[in-house]
């Protein structure tokens, strides 16, 4: 690492993807300038963290020491594993020690290789820190615990992006979130950007939007369940940029599709970005992505599993018509098509999987 930075004395942002931090000797020469530091440790490192424990504490002792001018740290350890990580206690004090000394314009979070525990969050206030990110990895499989303490933090008042993630291959237990959603919007006054990766049901991310309607940005993983009540009122939401990755089983219907779909547009009328990719399973019919009432809709990017065609409705009033110069044929893989209609000009079509 000293290498690097000696070869690189301008440095403002450090990546690194994929790695170990297997080194317990690690001697500073030096501080960096670097004022973003990500650090995303290789798959299923989390196996290891008994054997590399002692190297990991010396690493945070290192990061301490080193970027004295970090305003944003993220340190991930993603696994594959059905089962929650299992806490290294000794890391805890070792980030509480160094988030404590960090630099005040610290405004980003985000340390996956161990919870975030009343006595981080602590050190954290203590430093009087005013963050505007925070990211908490819910594969420790207490979700709940950690919102709760970042609730009632001195936190709670400046967070404009706060991430829930988790690498585990399982849908959130909804009732974690459903707790919180009622209040969430008034205890995190300052929330902006909701990300949300990892599978929750179609009727929690509708509770979202119904919930947080001051939101600017939402990102979401769900899994296609239930249904739509149409008595359901949509709500008005400020949402400018919707990002949904959306997991369709064999069995649901492109109906039900369509239904949460609809409702999620017409909740966001200042929408300017639409993000929807995904997979899907035996699906048949047509998926219609309508933007009727979007004046400032900018870009649709659509990566939806593979459709056979993408066919593009011109919208008049409350009716559209298929114009048959403007169909994008695809390869024969699947029985299912995409729709997109949208009214304005100068919109930027972004679609994937296209031959």
């Amino acid at each position: 690492m000293e290498d690097l930075h000696a070869h690189t004395p301008n440095l403002q942002r450090l990546d690194l993807d994929n790695v170990w931090l297997l080194s317990s000797e690690n001697f500073v020469i030096g501080v960096s300038g670097i004022k973003e530091l990500k650090i995303k440790l290789v798959p299923d490192s989390v196996r290891e963290m008994d054997r590399i424990g002692t190297s990991m504490v010396s690493w945070l002792q290192y990061i301490q020491c080193k970027y004295n001018r970090l305003e944003e740290i993220s340190i991930l350890a993603p696994q594959t594993d059905i089962e929650p990580i299992r806490v290294i206690n000794t890391f805890e004090h070792s980030i509480a020690m160094m988030v404590g000394v960090m630099n005040t314009k610290l405004a980003g979070y985000g340390i996956g290789v161990f919870p975030l525990t009343k006595t981080i969050m602590d050190a954290i206030d203590d430093r009087n820190l005013h963050l505007k990110k925070i990211t908490i990895d819910d594969d420790y499989g207490i979700f709940s615990d950690q919102l709760e303490i970042i609730l009632l933090s001195k936190q709670s008042k400046s967070i404009k992006h706060l991430e829930i993630l988790s690498y585990r291959e399982i849908r959130m237990n909804d009732r974690a979130l459903y707790r919180f959603l009622h209040t969430l919007s008034g205890r995190l006054p300052s929330l902006q950007h909701l990300c949300i990766s990892m599978r929750i049901g179609s009727s929690l991310f509708l509770q979202l939007l119904i919930h947080l309607p001051k939101l600017e940005v939402l990102e979401v993983d769900f899994t296609c369940l239930g249904h739509v009540s149409s008595r359901i009122e949509v709500p008005v939401c400020t949402i400018k940029r919707l990002h949904i990755r959306m997991y369709v089983y064999q069995g649901f219907n492109v109906k039900e599709i369509n239904n949460i779909i609809r409702f999620a547009i017409q909740a966001c009328p200042m929408l300017e970005e639409f993000h929807i990719s995904g997979c899907c399973y035996s699906l048949s019919g047509t998926v219609n992505l309508w933007f009727l009432d979007n004046p400032l809709l900018k870009l649709i990017h659509v990566d939806f599993g593979q459709p056979d065609y993408y066919t593009f409705s011109m919208l008049h009033g409350d009716e559209e018509y298929k114009d048959g110069k403007h169909i994008c044929k695809l390869a024969d893989r699947n029985s299912f098509n995409i729709d997109i209609g949208w009214r304005g000009e100068d919109v930027i079509l972004d679609l994937k999987n296209t031959e």
